[in-house]
């Protein structure tokens, strides 16, 4: 098993892990981030919280979730990562 770290990419804070040792209808592929690191916010406050630069992101990623049974598999950000991330 192969566990990534997944740091953030501005203030290279530890976020949490990636796995390869996840279920097939994943890839292979799990994920275990740390529930601190997380802050969510709704689509329709975006804006007013301050993150109306990030609604086309996340309107598109919510697009991908919905349709994700019928794409074909890809990879992920981490299974791209190089050896010296990989721990």
């Amino acid at each position: 098993m192969i566990r990534i770290e997944v740091r953030s990419k501005h203030g290279d804070s530890h976020l949490g892990h990636g796995f390869d040792d996840g279920p097939e209808e994943a890839r292979g592929l799990r994920h275990c981030i740390d529930s601190a690191a997380l802050r969510s916010v709704a689509l329709d406050e975006l804006e007013r919280q301050g993150y109306g630069v990030y609604r086309e992101l996340s309107e598109s990623r919510a697009e991908t979730i919905e349709n994700i049974e019928t794409t074909e598999p890809g990879g992920t950000d981490f299974e791209n990562a190089d050896e010296g991330a990989r721990r």
